[in-house]
């Protein structure tokens, strides 16, 4: 995605909002790289991934 796209959707603000809520200074270091993806199937993949952590979450605290 281009730089100005990212400025545009205001991707640095959501970051930002994003590592607010991170505990750990690795978190944080976690959510100041992200990078949006283009690809349909690491997207699928990144969601399947957050569904299966939501799901750990749920059945054990």
């Amino acid at each position: 995605m281009n730089e100005r796209t990212l400025r545009v959707l205001e991707y640095d603000k959501i970051k930002n909002m994003l590592m607010e809520n991170a505990e750990s200074s690795l978190g944080k270091e976690l959510c100041s790289n992200l990078k949006p993806s283009t690809s349909e199937y690491e997207v699928k993949d990144s969601l399947k991934e957050t569904q299966e952590a939501i799901d750990i979450i749920m059945k054990w605290g």
